[in-house]
């Protein structure tokens, strides 16, 4: 194992990429993931800078994604604000 591998094992932002990993939302319990994690970072007032940045970027996940339930699923609309 390399000294950058050791590092990254325990850099808080790549522990946040383990549970939850940046990627589109698609469905509804992708979103509630995505919520429970920033419900969880946005109490803490401790973050290091990577959990900030970690923090920040799945916020716009989750603004960007405009995930509604319909009958028939999940249906992504384009955000006309990004």
């Amino acid at each position: 194992m390399t000294a950058a591998t050791t590092a990254r094992d325990h850099d808080p932002y790549f522990e946040l990429v383990r549970r939850l990993p940046h990627r589109p939302i698609q469905s509804d319990d992708e979103l509630d993931r995505a919520i429970a994690m920033v419900d969880e970072l946005v109490v803490r007032e401790d973050l290091a800078p990577g959990e900030r940045d970690y923090l920040d970027v799945l916020s716009d996940l989750i603004h960007g994604s405009a995930v509604r339930t319909s009958g028939s699923g999940m249906v992504r609309t384009a955000d006309p604000t990004n």
